[in-house]
């Protein structure tokens, strides 16, 4: 397998590169990856693409103790909670740092507005 060439920047890619790409992860997935009854697959697959979209920097969740079958005092019980735990403050401080990153950007502009209107008052 051949490695795909270097770009000087993301808009480089063709559109028609990232299509390819997701149609054959999709492919490869259905392919590969045995799904249930409803259809849902056992891994779920997101694609970003970077042209357009900044990265997804969310870990995934586990699922809770009693889909496990974890009995409630058990060390394997405490440690899937406590992780549980640590992930889910994780996820909702990079959400809060990129609202707060939006917010702050939205301000700028604003700000710059009404110096602009000003200005030309």
């Amino acid at each position: 397998m051949t490695t795909a060439k270097k770009v000087e920047s993301w808009s480089d890619v063709p559109d028609s590169v990232i299509e390819a790409f997701t149609e054959a992860v999709e492919q490869l997935q259905k392919t590969m990856v045995p799904c249930s009854y409803e259809g849902d697959s056992a891994v779920r697959v997101i694609i970003v693409d970077r042209r357009n979209f900044e990265s997804f920097h969310f870990d995934p969740i586990p699922y809770d103790s009693w889909v496990k079958e974890l009995k409630k005092d058990s060390p394997e019980y405490i440690q899937n909670e406590e992780d549980r735990l640590d992930i889910l403050k994780f996820n909702a401080s990079i959400a809060n740092d990129d609202l707060k990153r939006a917010l702050d950007s939205m301000r700028r502009d604003i700000m710059k507005k009404r110096e602009k209107k000003k200005v030309t008052a």
